[in-house]
């Protein structure tokens, strides 16, 4: 029965090591495997012949001795590789999730000001008018002539301190760029109580004679966000007749 046990345990080792070592990188493995295989082989011979005849098969027990402790090794250092491979991974994971944070900051934030662009608006505007009950729309009087004026440096810096502005009186989160010279911002404050904005925001636009013109509209979840956009875009172009007129009227001299 010793001898049937034996030849099936020599007959599934063999088996297994033709098969799975082609697909081994580990050659202590291997060897070990192959060891333990030819210790079963002269232990099954053993049974039919006696190591009195053949001396050497009594290195059957050596050879399975041998083939088990290199085959531990070899899972050793196969475990050790595949931590070395799975710590990799991680790092590889990781950089992918950073790089994809990237690319999602950057697609929802203008370069320039870093407060959300025209897509981060569109995107947030439903939730933004649960919260915030106006809509305030900026366009920068100007603007184009203090670019072509002092250059496109101080143009890109003005935008800055314009937006920086912006996230002082507003949520930086309900703050955007909608491109060019034109803002937008979310705000639970009603236009009679931010009498006091445009005095507030001037300061970082007065240097360059920049000025601002300001339209409001009520938010509304079930109206479409182009619409409440116009509607303020429309009362920032009263607004900005008003402040034509009103430089015209700085300007003129007294008869």
């Amino acid at each position: 029965m010793g001898s049937v046990e034996e030849v099936l345990w020599f007959c599934l080792s063999a088996s297994a090591i033709t098969l799975v070592a082609p697909q081994l990188s580990s050659k202590p493995l291997v060897f070990g495997w192959s060891f333990y295989c030819l210790g079963l082989l002269l232990d099954i011979f053993d049974e039919f012949i006696g190591h009195d005849i053949v001396p050497v098969l009594v290195l059957d027990t050596s050879l399975k001795s041998l083939g088990f402790v290199l085959v531990c090794y070899g899972m050793l250092v196969l475990l050790s590789s595949k931590k070395v491979t799975i710590a990799k991974l991680n790092l590889e994971i990781a950089s992918r999730k950073q790089l994809e944070e990237k690319l999602r900051y950057e697609a929802h934030h203008d370069p320039l000001t870093h407060i959300g662009n025209r897509k981060a608006c569109f995107a947030k505007f439903s939730n933004l008018s649960e919260q915030f009950q106006w809509l305030y729309y900026f366009d920068l009087d100007n603007f184009k002539q203090a670019n072509d004026t002092y250059g496109h440096h101080i143009g890109d810096e003005v935008l800055e301190k314009f937006a920086g502005a912006l996230k002082e009186h507003f949520d930086e989160e309900a703050v955007f760029r909608l491109g060019g010279d034109e803002f937008v911002a979310f705000s639970k404050r009603s236009p009679e109580e931010c009498k006091e904005l445009r005095t507030l925001i001037n300061p970082s636009l007065v240097e360059y004679q920049v000025d601002v013109s300001i339209g409001t509209a009520e938010t509304d979840k079930h109206q479409e966000p182009d619409k409440i956009l116009q509607m303020a875009d429309n009362k920032m172009y009263k607004d900005k007749s008003r402040t034509s007129s009103r430089s015209r009227s700085g300007k003129a001299k007294p008869s």
